[in-house]
């Protein structure tokens, strides 16, 4: 914690893809953004499914409602809890190579450089690349931008009748639960050096006997997950801009369909966190 002070003024003061972009710009363009976003999610609900339109149609007037999408913001901005990535998705990561060989695992030591038995050490651990995003912020904006940008949590080979929503819903409880599992029994959460004063008495205070409580961590959860929502409707056009910009037609399509999968992720999580609520409980 003492490192993570002594640097804190080289780390993004609001870290985050996306986490800059001013409240009152927020405000503005989310609901200006919508109608072509929406156009855009047509064809990935089924007619049976339409409902899940309607339901994402609430979610989104709730949302625009009034100061809530500053009181979102603000919510998932105060809550400075430990250094976050900012950027965290698989792109950013390097895997160990990996090989089979005499039913042993082995991988590559990144001190010498030659191949050793993987013993399931940190040698065989993927390095996280691209700080440039970084900040002591919520650990929840690293989890939802994981999960909405790269992470299916609908399995590939699932039936074409499957509902997306019904089975994000599945599986994202068993991603909450194991990340909360593991949040709880890490070694620093269980160390003395929580309890070290590092943004002030706040922390201790915040945190409690463990490190966060299952109901605290699901409340971060949808806060960033709705903040996500809407910086990914902020953004979309630009987005857009970017995929049409691209040198050849192949490039544009791939670009247009990663868009699409990150807004269809991300409704299927606000649908299933959301959707079956009369009123949206954070």
């Amino acid at each position: 914690s003492s490192i993570l002070k002594d640097r804190s003024g080289t780390l993004s003061a609001t870290p985050g893809v996306g986490h800059n972009l001013p409240i009152e710009d927020r405000q503005a363009s989310f609901a200006n953004s919508w109608p072509a976003v929406r156009k855009r999610l047509l064809p990935f609900f089924r007619s049976e499914s339409r409902e899940y339109l309607q339901q994402l149609d609430k979610i989104v007037k709730w949302t625009a409602q009034s100061h809530r999408i500053e009181n979102i913001t603000n919510s998932v901005g105060e809550k400075k809890l430990t250094l976050i990535h900012g950027d965290f998705h698989v792109g950013n990561m390097l895997f160990p190579k990996l090989s089979s060989h005499e039913g042993k695992v082995w991988c590559v030591d990144r001190n010498t450089g030659h191949n050793k038995i993987d013993d399931g050490a940190a040698s065989s651990r993927p390095w996280l690349v691209d700080w440039s995003m970084s900040g002591i912020g919520n650990p929840l904006i690293d989890l939802v931008f994981f999960l909405v940008v790269g992470a299916d949590v609908i399995p590939s080979n699932a039936h074409p009748d499957t509902d997306p929503v019904a089975t994000t819903s599945k599986n994202l409880e068993k991603v909450l639960c194991q990340y909360h599992r593991t949040l709880n029994s890490s070694s620093w959460a269980n160390s003395e050096t929580r309890n070290e004063p590092f943004l002030g008495s706040e922390l201790s205070s915040l945190l409690g006997p463990s490190l966060l409580s299952r109901d605290e961590m699901v409340s971060m959860f949808r806060q960033c997950l709705l903040n996500q929502f809407v910086i990914l409707v902020c953004y979309d056009d630009l987005c857009r801009s970017l995929a049409e910009a691209s040198p050849d037609k192949e490039s544009k399509e791939l670009l247009h369909s990663h868009f699409d999968r990150v807004n269809v992720r991300c409704v299927n999580m606000l649908l299933s966190e959301f959707g079956w609520r009369e009123d949206i409980i954070l």
